[in-house]
């Protein structure tokens, strides 16, 4: 088994593609969806209850250094609340994932393959994330490190691109669809996951 420890600017290049995969691909559609025009105030709401719910699992994990949170939970519960954790996580990636993936592979049917069938797009992209996983794990980090530049200096020129088509009075009225729905009915939390995961 490879014990090989990733450094620190390939852990955030991780986090920045996860958070970039899920922020171009759903994020946005979801997000209008469920606040309207308080979307910018949303997300402003979600990014800091975010970043301190971070800084308290970062000052958290500081007394067990060296270890992630499956070992943290033995230490603290033993091996039934190892199994559970174990549990808990591998069902949130499990679904996670394979939610992201059929709407990757969905819009990729839309825009590519309008006359395929959804079962094959799917097939083809679990049989390369299995070919990949059978490689060696730096593979993946090393590939990251190349590819993941390019993405954000992709996805910056799009932003600024399209800047023109921003128009400040949209984001009135300020809450949307109201209190409820732009404050409690939906926040995002899902890529906390990963960051419990690599910690």
């Amino acid at each position: 088994m490879n014990n090989a420890k990733i450094g620190t600017i390939q852990a955030i290049l991780i986090i920045l593609l996860s958070l970039v995969a899920h922020t171009v691909l759903s994020l946005p559609k979801t997000l209008i969806e469920k606040s309207k025009t308080a979307v910018i105030l949303n997300v402003v709401y979600v990014t800091i209850i975010a970043l301190l719910f971070v800084y308290v699992i970062y000052r958290l994990l500081k007394k067990f250094p060296g270890m992630d949170i499956i070992d943290i939970s033995e230490v603290l519960g033993g091996k039934v609340l190892k199994t559970i954790i174990g549990f808990v996580f591998i069902s949130y990636f499990l679904v996670n994932n394979s939610i992201f993936l059929r709407n990757f592979c969905e819009c990729l049917k839309i825009v590519y393959y309008p006359s395929t069938d959804i079962f094959y797009v799917l097939i083809f992209f679990i049989f390369a994330i299995c070919l990949v996983n059978n490689l060696e794990f730096t593979a993946s980090i090393k590939t990251n490190l190349i590819i993941m530049p390019a993405v954000l200096i992709s996805i910056f020129f799009l932003f600024f691109a399209n800047f023109r088509d921003f128009v400040p009075q949209r984001i009135f009225p300020i809450l949307g669809d109201g209190f409820f729905n732009t404050f409690i009915s939906f926040y995002s939390f899902s890529i906390l996951g990963i960051f419990y995961h690599l910690c």
